[in-house]
């Protein structure tokens, strides 16, 4: 039976618990051609397991379905299931010379296909950025960028809504104006499918012909054989028939398996093989590529240079007779697929005079495990980069960006935090320059000093969805990151780099101006009692962001003495504390041990 048209194979179910059984009322080829997936209160979806979570039972054969058995038992408030068919992507059929023609054995193979497109189609239509599915286009509804919508007959395509609008009466309309744009076109499927229909029955009845005309030859060779008056009248018809039987055969076999580019001579000039209409079908999913068997070999195409595919695109792979050698397209040209000694794909010079061809990808593409000395261009930053051993480095011929993120990984750390927020309150510090923002995002403050106001500026980093903010007209500007961010970048612009690495000395020293701590240890002499005992001047490692730093300390002091602070009298540049002590008689001397702490950081309330 034919696969239905315009159907995509996915449903959702209410679930109700372990023992319930589905019907899911799609056309199957395989027990385990399903995918099934639950998703729970928390909208989590967990992939069940064929076997273990569920078992299935085809309906008729799988011509209506499969009845769906849960064993899956989450034991917690259920949600929903969702089902889909997921057919393997294959050819199952190897079709041979002179073999009889099966009409029913081609519908099976070109329903696999469309299948597989169907379950195409319904991805698109599910995985499309910020799509909704509205159904098929009606005059006077309001339609909003990236609606799917369905095109009226015939060929009923899927279009996207380019822009928010009511549409027109006219259906054209919208599609002239730009409203809607063609995305997938799936009347050329059907159209295959009806040609190879038309192509299947034509080949059946050539070969019933064909059989005709043998009986009706060996009917005429027995008729010669009991009359001897019509022997050679008879002798002349077997032989015409016998005659008309080879052409019938050979007219039969063309229509199954003339050459795919050519129309078959038997046609009208535009009519093409069973044979033809089955690799057309089979292009459309994608099984381009023959092989000889199961576990043997791909037949790659063939041709001299000149036969290349005139538009091809990125990933196209053929074998080069010019050149007796292996090529792919790379978007731009057809490279060589070159091979050395021991392997392994290498660098290759397009000429004596001309560059070295290099491997090159995403960042998602990096070899697992690379070795040092590792070269590679960088398609996802636009930049050659190497391997040193601890990290993918950048070679550009610009200076790298400045990363306006300080302690970007988290390095600094002078109040020792152990990563854990969970008793941190907001606006608390752990790492230096990054405080407690919510209960998932740390945050710092970037200083309004160092950015141009109004530019736009790129944020990204590991375990950071990149965005471009933009520096406010006067002031510092928020970073909020979650606290598994690492790596973390801010540069000037709308494009992403490589991480680099910053010196800890330089980030430290950074870091100082915001924050900073010591300890001051000494004999102190209290001229009298209740006096003031230590004045003297203690200078920042660094000058501090601000010209009055917060301060605090903790004096460790001897038994008897009670030692306080009164005034700080703190600058940018340090400190002088007014040290008085009670409890010790006038000219005694005690030991004191002080350690502070400066800080003069931003928050996000701060000015």
């Amino acid at each position: 039976m034919t696969v239905e048209n315009d159907v995509h194979p996915v449903e959702q179910y209410p679930f109700t618990g372990s023992g319930t059984t589905y019907i899911f009322a799609y056309k199957v080829h395989g027990l385990s051609n399903i995918i099934v997936e639950y998703t729970d209160q928390d909208a989590i979806t967990t992939v069940l397991t064929y076997g273990v979570d569920y078992s299935t039972t085809l309906i008729n054969g799988g011509e209506d379905g499969v009845s769906v058995l849960i064993i899956y038992d989450p034991r917690e408030p259920y949600r929903f299931l969702t089902i889909q068919r997921s057919t393997p992507i294959g050819q199952e059929t190897n079709w041979f010379n002179n073999n009889a023609f099966n009409a029913e054995l081609l519908e099976y193979n070109l329903d696999h296909a469309i299948m597989i497109l169907q379950e195409y189609e319904a991805r698109i239509v599910a995985g499309r950025r910020q799509s909704v599915w509205r159904g098929l286009w009606a005059p006077y509804t309001a339609y909003y960028t990236d609606n799917i919508i369905e095109g009226p007959a015939p060929s009923y395509s899927y279009y996207i809504a380019t822009m928010d609008h009511q549409s027109d009466v006219d259906f054209q309309v919208d599609v002239d104006a730009g409203r809607l744009e063609l995305f997938l076109d799936v009347s050329r499927v059907y159209t295959a499918m009806d040609a190879a229909e038309v192509s299947a029955v034509n080949a059946a009845a050539s070969e019933t012909n064909a059989a005709v005309s043998a009986t009706n030859a060996a009917t005429s060779a027995t008729d010669a054989q009991l009359s001897a008056t019509n022997a050679a009248l008879a002798e002349i018809n077997a032989t015409n028939c016998s005659d008309q039987a080879e052409a019938y055969s050979v007219e039969a076999y063309n229509w199954a398996r003339y050459p795919t580019n050519n129309p078959v001579p038997e046609g009208d000039g535009s009519e093409y093989s069973a044979r033809h209409w089955a690799f057309q079908a089979s292009a459309v999913t994608g099984e381009v590529v023959p092989r000889t068997t199961f576990s043997g070999s791909a037949i790659m195409p063939t041709g001299t240079t000149a036969e290349r595919d005139a538009s091809p695109i990125v990933g196209y792979l053929r074998y080069n007779t010019s050149f007796d050698q292996l090529e792919a397209y790379n978007g731009v040209t057809w490279v060589a697929v070159v091979i050395d000694e021991i392997g392994d794909y290498v660098a290759r010079q397009t000429s004596n005079a001309g560059a070295l061809k290099t491997p090159y990808g995403d960042t998602s593409l990096r070899p697992a495990s690379p070795e040092v000395g590792y070269f590679r261009f960088n398609t996802q930053f636009e930049q050659l980069e190497y391997w040193d051993g601890f990290d993918w480095i950048a070679v550009s011929k610009y200076p790298p960006p400045v990363n306006l993120i300080m302690n970007p990984n988290m390095k600094v750390n002078q109040r020792n935090f152990s990563g854990n927020w969970g008793s941190y309150g907001w606006g608390e510090f752990g790492w230096d320059r990054w405080y407690r923002y919510d209960v998932d995002d740390m945050a710092q403050m970037v200083e309004g000093t160092v950015l141009e106001p109004g530019a736009s500026y790129a944020l990204y980093g590991d375990n950071i969805i990149p965005i471009v903010l933009t520096a406010p007209a006067s002031g510092p500007m928020l970073i909020q990151v979650p606290f598994a961010a690492r790596n973390i970048s801010l540069v000037k612009g709308d494009q992403i780099y490589a991480y680099i690495e910053p010196d800890y000395a330089t980030e430290l020293q950074k870091c100082l101006r915001f924050f900073c701590e010591g300890r001051v240890d000494g004999n102190l002499c209290m001229p009298e009692n209740n006096a003031l005992a230590y004045s003297g001047f203690i200078a920042f490692p660094t000058p501090m962001r601000d010209s009055t730093p917060f301060m605090q300390s903790t004096i460790s002091y001897a038994p008897g003495v009670n030692w306080s602070i009164s005034n700080y009298y703190a600058s940018q540049f340090g400190f002088s504390p007014a040290i008085a002590g009670s409890g010790m008689q006038a000219n005694n001397t005690s030991t004191l041990g002080m350690t502070w702490s400066a800080e003069a950081e931003l928050r996000h309330t701060d000015p």
